[in-house]
């Protein structure tokens, strides 16, 4: 696509010498094109630049070395979050390194991840200090890349470190993802472990006052409130400790750190601090979030309602610590004391407009910081422009709440604005009222412009009216003098007269500041509206690209019938080698049926010989399967010879044991009648005995 870009625009400049000196540069530079050599990137944007072109999109970088990078195509949220882990941990030297520190392993293996998807680069990893870890891209044009690009100088200091441009301008996410990756590095989660008032917080530490300044920026459009302070510390990776102002970024309190969590996520350790961190269930710290200079409210409400101070000061001190004036109130507070008038103010209804002015003060969104400092800045331009509109209106500029550029923002909208970013919004929808505490939400967001035309306008009226109309639906319509038309019709009625929403005529303090530090050929567009001659270029740009993009497809055309051409030879030789191809195809297939033919035949013999054998295997399977039966049933014949024999030995068995039985039983009472004979012969013994002792005594 390069390649083909740069031949378009020598087609347009008419060679290679007259393209190289409308870019202003050395022929070589165009030349290299036509050896298929990488062309340097300054030379394709002078090129685009000198030619009205718009430069190709560019996928890879390559040094003077041969070494590529691939070149991410947007700053999407892995290469913010990648800008996040450097900014915090890493350093880009002159050694061709990016050079990446933690202690987390998940943190430097996620760099390494980055580095090798996005870039392509191949990660190393390291330890030169104990209790860390090193990530290693080598690579001297991604160096260059994150210099010039990014702002990430080469051997740049901590305290010369800022938010890439890119990323300030960016889309939520990608700011979310850029923090993630700076707070992953280089923030402390501090979880409290105690319990009642115990606040968690987050604190990001940075030599740079101006990172610091950037970082709250960030926070502030992902609706997180921090604030800064400056203090005297040392670096814990000196030597010399020696102290220098640091500047603290805060985020404090449940309610702030839990913002934080919806948007930001780590891959370390520390996220599950912040997980527990957003859990804990403690009450807000008052003095974070005050309304200042409202005590004298309170004061005069706390009167109009008759409420005595030195009987409610048990009930509520902090209503006396207002009236008396010795400290700002609360948010909370405000709602305490307002409550207690209305339940205990002897006249709480002559305090009712000014109880209601406390809730409103106490419901607000806005958020109350203190200024700490007033810089006064000499301007290096003697221009000083000042615009004023009428009545009263807010809008936002630097993070400062300022008035009056609804009513731009307004004008720009309805003729023809398509950012709703631009109009302070996420989407086109947040420009309908969507209701307050005393007004219905609408279903529409209009506004009307009404211009006196002197001659200035193409049209035959005096008056032109142009009116924009959103509806809830995301439909949206334009009318002029009260009839639909397109967008493009509105802009070309006001192209050259500097009534549209680019214009020099309505500006914004973004672009008051660009063209305040605009280079001489810049400011010349807003010279060239002023003069009335943009719409003419505008015509004349129109009709050129259509030309240029006919050249380019007369280009195309020419190089695709070249192409062709050449082509045409080998597609000659090509289509030769196809038909003796398809004659030898034909042959081949004929060999290959007389071969199958053969084996047909060979294999047919096989089978009726295999036959033959079969028939006699299964004469043999017969004469086997009868002397089977035969020896079967033998076998059943015998089985029931020695079935018989068993119940004949059971029988015998039986008969054995029954006269054993009657053996043993005989025995027992021959034993026992031998003792009975010896009882009654010790018994005839006795008698005889007595009987001769009584014949002795006769």
């Amino acid at each position: 696509a390069l390649v083909d870009w740069i031949e378009a625009a020598r087609a347009k400049a008419g060679s290679w010498k007259a393209l190289a000196e409308a870019a202003n540069i050395a022929p070589h530079f165009v030349h290299c094109v036509q050896s298929r050599q990488p062309v340097r990137v300054g030379v394709v944007s002078r090129v685009a630049a000198a030619l009205g072109l718009t430069a190709p999109p560019v996928h890879t970088l390559a040094s003077s070395a041969g070494a590529e990078i691939a070149l991410p195509g947007e700053v999407d949220a892995r290469l913010a979050r990648f800008l996040g882990l450097l900014v915090a941990e890493g350093r880009v030297t002159s050694a061709d390194q990016v050079w990446f520190v933690n202690s987390d392993p998940m943190v430097n293996a996620e760099f390494g991840l980055l580095g090798r998807e996005l870039f392509g680069l191949q990660p190393l990893r390291g330890a030169c200090k104990a209790g860390t870890s090193d990530t290693l891209l080598f690579s001297k044009t991604l160096c260059l890349l994150l210099d010039r690009v990014f702002g990430i100088a080469i051997d740049g200091k901590s305290a010369g470190k800022s938010v890439p441009t890119a990323v300030m301008s960016a889309a939520d996410d990608v700011v979310a993802a850029f923090l993630a990756g700076l707070f992953e590095g280089d923030a402390f989660v501090h979880e409290p472990r105690g319990k009642d008032r115990a606040m968690p917080y987050l604190e990001y530490v940075s030599a740079s006052r101006r990172l610091a300044e950037d970082v709250c920026t960030l926070l502030l459009r992902l609706g997180v409130f921090p604030f800064m302070r400056p203090k005297q510390k040392h670096a814990s990776n000196t030597v010399k400790r020696r102290r220098r102002t640091y500047y603290s970024v805060y985020i404090y309190g449940v309610e702030q750190i839990q913002r934080l969590a919806e948007h930001v996520r780590f891959v370390g350790a520390k996220q599950a601090r912040l997980d527990a961190a957003a859990a804990l269930r403690v009450r807000p710290n008052p003095n974070l979030d005050v309304v200042p200079g409202v005590t004298g409210l309170v004061r005069a409400a706390v009167a109009a309602g008759g409420l005595k101070v030195k009987w409610a000061r048990r009930l509520s001190p902090k209503m006396a610590a207002y009236v008396e004036q010795r400290c700002e109130a609360s948010r909370a507070g405000l709602h305490e004391v307002a409550d207690l008038i209305e339940r205990s103010g002897e006249t709480s209804d002559r305090a009712r407009p000014l109880i209601n002015r406390m809730r409103t003060l106490a419901d607000a969104d806005v958020y109350w910081d203190e200024v700490v400092a007033i810089e006064r800045v000499e301007p290096t331009d003697p221009w000083v422009y000042d615009l004023t509109v009428a009545d009263t209106h807010n809008f936002v500029a630097a993070n400062v709440v300022v008035h009056n550029s609804n009513v731009g923002e307004a004008v720009r909208w309805a003729l023809g604005e398509q950012s709703a970013k631009s109009l302070r919004g996420q989407r086109m929808e947040d420009l309908i009222f969507h209701g307050s505490a005393s007004r219905k939400p609408v279903g529409l967001a209009e506004v009307e412009l009404l211009f006196s035309n002197d001659g200035a306008l193409s049209v035959p009226w005096s008056e032109v009216s142009v009116s924009r109309q959103l509806y809830r639906t995301g439909e949206s319509e334009y009318m002029l003098n009260g009839t639909v038309s397109r967008l493009r019709d509105i802009l070309d009625l006001f192209a050259g007269t500097g009534a549209n929403p680019r214009a020099y005529s309505v500006m914004d303090q973004d672009k008051l500041n660009h063209v305040l530090t605009a280079k001489p050929h810049e400011r010349r567009v807003f010279i060239e509206e002023a003069a009335g001659i943009a719409r003419y270029k505008q015509q004349r740009n129109e009709t050129q690209g259509k030309l240029e993009q006919a050249r380019q497809n007369l280009v195309r055309v020419r190089d695709v019938m070249d192409e062709v051409r050449r082509q045409l030879t080998s597609l000659e030789r090509q289509a030769k080698k196809a038909q003796q191809y398809k004659a030898l195809q034909n042959e081949r297939r004929d060999l290959a049926l007389a071969l199958v033919a053969a084996d047909y035949a060979t294999l047919t013999a096989q089978a009726a010989q295999l036959a033959t054998e079969l028939e006699g295997l299964r004469e043999t399977e017969v004469a086997q399967r009868t002397r089977v039966a035969a020896l079967a049933a033998r076998e059943a014949r015998q089985r029931e010879v020695i079935q018989a024999s068993d119940h004949a030995l059971s029988d015998l068995r039986q008969r054995v044991q029954k006269v054993q039985g009657e053996l043993e039983r005989l025995l027992e009472r021959r034993e026992q009648m031998g003792v009975q004979v010896r009882e009654l012969g010790e018994e005839s013994v006795r008698l005889d005995e007595a009987l001769r002792a009584a014949g002795e005594r006769l």
